[in-house]
């Protein structure tokens, strides 16, 4: 890596732009992906690579974070769309609530702390979204829209199809997904495997090792369903046309009521970005030789979200594969996690048509890979084999709230039930 003490030259310029490049377009497929499953819509996911990553890169408490949208957030993102009636304002004010608080928490020196949440809990969170996410995307990959007696896709007044209602609980939703079964899209579907194939396999080929598995599948999937015309839903059909241009700062209409009523869900995100964001910063600190400030982390971290929602972005926090692959690739400086971002937003300017056309079977896939990742389900099976029966309790019990109840519960049951731990 760079010293310090070294001037910076024109092949560490290089290093950081190549880096830079590739992790931006990691985080193309991935911020349309987490965006739509969040209840935003898809330019929002690619803000915020470029609003937060830009901001966390540059006076972040690790060199090489890269900070966007990510996998961990969407459930209680997509919740509090879900119950609010003012829809995504609300998680945009509770991003705000929650840059707040984590900036306090890096004041307060909690950095640190943060590494005492005991690991059945983290993985029981973690296990938790990733069922929920997987979940969420069964529509999408079976296509199932809104459609009336005689079978016909129902138009709104927008002149989208309209989808399937989404309901608080988890059971609720499965059963709405059930029900609806008999209007399976098989074409859906098969785009669907073919992505997860192209995922999986397209980078052991010799020619594709270095280009990421979302990247190859978000590519050949679209490329299928435009070639030989599938009948599936896209992007646009659904939510209409990608800008390509980005919007005018604004702030959300905050009001004491409202602070009140989104305090909780704003914790549950504050709490999930400051353990997703010191997770990556470790897994830097180790892939680099590094070593990051975690309370700079954290007040970066939520300045970032202060920033994200005035210019139209979501929540955001540093994320572990985006971090991973800067590193990988020969990131030397923070110019490197700075360029991914300016390598976001000249996408948006000169390619937004293109992600219209993007299939929702094909982004579902997507995530489908990440949750999989995510979840971890490798080391949760090795803990419910192997561990103590009061871990086996904690990891089971913070799953079943995570999927079943909500992720706000689930950080609080779970944090008391840390703190048992911890004390025994």
């Amino acid at each position: 890596m760079t010293s310090i003490n070294k001037p910076y030259s024109k092949e560490a310029l290089k290093a950081d732009l190549i880096a830079g490049l590739i992790v931006a377009v990691i985080s193309i497929p991935l911020g349309l992906a987490f965006a739509i499953a969040s209840g935003a819509t898809p330019i929002q996911g690619l803000i915020t690579s470029v609003v937060a990553g830009s901001f966390v890169a540059i006076f972040g408490g690790s060199k090489f974070q890269v900070a966007g949208a990510a996998a961990a957030l969407i459930p209680i993102l997509a919740g509090i769309t879900l119950k609010s009636s003012n829809g995504f304002q609300d998680v945009m004010v509770a991003g705000l609530i929650a840059g707040v608080l984590l900036v306090i928490m890096g004041w307060l020196r909690f950095g640190k702390l943060i590494e005492y949440i005991p690991y059945p809990v983290v993985l029981g969170f973690t296990s938790g979204i990733a069922i929920s996410i997987v979940a969420t995307q069964l529509n999408n990959i079976f296509g199932l829209v809104l459609k009336n007696a005689n079978g016909e896709k129902m138009i709104g007044a927008t002149g989208l199809v309209q989808r399937l209602p989404s309901h608080e609980f988890f059971h609720d939703n499965m059963f709405e997904t059930l029900k609806n079964l008999t209007h399976i899209n098989a074409w859906s579907v098969l785009l669907a495997c073919i992505t997860l194939v192209a995922i999986i396999f397209g980078p052991k080929l010799p020619l594709l090792k270095r280009i990421p598995g979302a990247l190859i599948g978000l590519i050949v999937g679209t490329a299928i369903a435009m070639i030989f015309s599938f009948p599936v839903e896209t992007i646009s059909s659904l939510f209409g046309a990608v800008p390509s241009n980005l919007p005018a700062p604004s702030l959300p209409q905050i009001s004491m009521a409202r602070v009140l009523e989104l305090i909780r869900p704003a914790f549950t995100i504050a709490v999930l970005i400051g353990v997703e964001a010191l997770l990556s910063a470790v897994v830097a600190d180790n892939l680099s030789g590094d070593r990051h400030e975690p309370n700079r982390e954290l007040i970066a971290q939520g300045a970032a979200n202060l920033l994200s929602p005035i210019f139209g972005g979501m929540p955001a926090t540093g994320v572990i594969a985006r971090t991973g692959a800067n590193i990988q690739n020969g990131a030397q400086t923070r110019v490197a996690g700075f360029s991914h971002a300016v390598f976001v937003l000249l996408i948006i300017w000169l390619a937004a048509p293109l992600a219209s056309q993007v299939p929702m079977s094909v982004l579902a896939a997507i995530l489908v890979v990440v949750a999989s990742k995510l979840g971890e389900f490798k080391h949760a099976k090795h803990l419910l084999q192997h561990a103590p029966n009061a871990d086996k309790a904690v990891f089971l019990a913070t799953v079943l709230l995570t999927v079943f109840i909500d992720l706000t519960v689930a950080i609080e049951v779970g944090m008391v039930l840390a703190s048992f731990l911890f004390i025994k």
